[in-house]
């Protein structure tokens, strides 16, 4: 009962977990002795790639808003560009040749498309899933925004707990843990009741 998940680079409490928080807040209030240890907490190898994931896709974000279609369409450019196997290949690939640069190999997937004859449809899932994961490998997620990340957390169940007025802030409290391997895809926070 006193853990709480996290989608992987998420601070945002999913409905299971603001109702988990909700039994927990109404156990405290019946008990006004406990206190709550809520932990600054984050997964390396959960985190980290979907923090890369992220920071890639808002590069690919800024990239399509500074083609002309991005600039007609700044809210939907870059969801019709993903959706788009062409143009999602075209974005990856320009992507990759700024930030690795232009005499990097090419992943074996991604000169297979570029060998296509023109009437044929080039086989560009692999090449994109390719380029993704090379791309994500390249951006740097530092350990400062892991952190960050974890103390999102620790404050967004503490928000819950005392946000309605029914317990005290005093009762609540943010701790430094080291960080604990974890499995899975999601991350899990470990309350301590005192």
């Amino acid at each position: 009962m006193n853990i709480i998940e996290f989608d992987a680079g998420s601070a945002t409490l999913e409905k299971p977990a603001q109702d988990q928080l909700a039994s927990i807040a109404k156990a405290m209030k019946e008990r006004p002795q406990l206190k709550l240890d809520v932990p600054i907490l984050y997964a390396d190898t959960i985190d980290r790639p979907a923090l890369a994931a992220a920071g890639l896709r808002s590069e690919l974000q800024a990239r399509e808003l500074a083609s002309r279609e991005g600039r007609k369409h700044p809210d939907t450019a870059l969801e019709l560009a993903l959706a788009d196997p062409e143009k999602h290949f075209n974005l990856l690939l320009e992507q990759y040749q700024s930030e690795l640069g232009k005499d990097k190999p090419l992943p074996p997937s991604v000169v297979a498309v570029q060998q296509v004859k023109r009437k044929e449809t080039p086989p560009y899932d692999p090449a994109i899933s390719d380029l993704n994961a090379a791309l994500i490998d390249h951006v740097q997620v530092s350990d400062d925004a892991l952190a960050a990340l974890g103390k999102e957390r620790a404050h967004a169940i503490e928000g819950a707990l005392v946000s309605d007025g029914q317990i005290e802030p005093s009762r609540v409290f943010i701790v430094n843990t080291p960080p604990k391997p974890q499995s899975g895809d999601r991350v899990k926070v470990e309350l301590q009741v005192k």
